[in-house]
């Protein structure tokens, strides 16, 4: 009831933000848990081997993605499930591609003496804007980028 009444409190525009994550992060969530791969993946964007670095970001643009991790932040402690970082990172980027900001999408793997006894590597994947990891970098530096996905 109180995050209910934190919320009607918000301004319109975080409500609508707020709604906007929270929509964001159950459909990727859905896409991730329900669907196969090859039906979604295309909403990963281009696939590269490097898919090279965003665009510099402004002051402007730095604002907007400290906006958006604070809204999906707020966004996921209303979930009924804890987000994967693939469906973090999924939900970070539409809402940045929807704000015009560009943005890459590392999925890796960790150095080979990390992996576990059967040699199963754990995937990891994280956001980047421009040259800052927005998403995904507490564990980003443990793991080498396999594919990257720019848009």
């Amino acid at each position: 009831m109180r995050t209910l009444m934190r919320f009607w409190h918000l301004p319109a525009a975080e409500k609508g933000a707020a709604l906007e994550a929270w929509a964001r992060l159950v459909s990727a969530w859905v896409l991730v848990t329900l669907i196969p791969y090859s039906w979604w993946s295309h909403r990963l964007g281009e696939c590269a081997p490097s898919a090279g670095n965003a665009t510099p970001l402004g002051p402007q643009a730095n604002e907007t993605v400290k906006q958006v991790n604070r809204t999906m932040s707020r966004a996921a402690r209303c979930l009924p499930f804890a987000p994967s970082c693939l469906v973090w990172c999924m939900g970070h980027r539409s809402m940045l591609t929807r704000r015009h900001i560009s943005s890459i999408l590392h999925i890796g793997v960790p150095p080979r003496s990390k992996r576990d006894p059967l040699g199963q590597p754990e995937l990891h994947a994280w956001l980047q804007v421009g040259d800052v990891v927005v998403t995904g970098q507490d564990l980003a530096a443990g793991f080498n980028s396999v594919v990257e996905f720019g848009n």
